[in-house]
């Protein structure tokens, strides 16, 4: 992530849900947001996408600051708390998350994530 977004023009982060239609394996949904880190010490991180959808977050300050795709999640936060689609933002990093119990059957749907420069 720090070698594709903490730079003058941030990357590309494209999060997917995989097989979201029981009837039409293999369908996509995504939502793609443009992210930059900071290039000072990679804490601080904002995104926007179409429109004037914007959000920021911070590393490491115990909130989840994230963005989703229906039932998959792109977020700061990169330990469980072991409870249902709990999570937690106590150290450096990014997390992908597939919310159980979600709009779309947990036993088909896969979510991931493509970042690019």
């Amino acid at each position: 992530m720090r070698d594709l977004c903490q730079d003058i023009d941030g990357c590309w982060i494209n999060l997917q849900m995989v097989n979201w239609a029981a009837n039409m394996p293999g369908q996509i949904a995504s939502r793609e947001v443009r992210v930059h880190i900071s290039e000072r010490d990679g804490t601080f991180w904002r995104a926007h996408g179409p429109g004037w959808f914007e959000f920021d977050g911070q590393q490491t300050d115990l909130v989840s600051n994230e963005f989703n795709a229906w039932d998959c999640y792109f977020t700061d936060a990169e330990t469980s708390t072991n409870s249902n689609n709990g999570r937690r933002d106590n150290f450096q990093g990014f997390g992908l998350l597939n919310a159980r119990g979600g709009d779309y059957p947990d036993d088909l749907t896969f979510c991931r994530v493509v970042v690019s420069d």
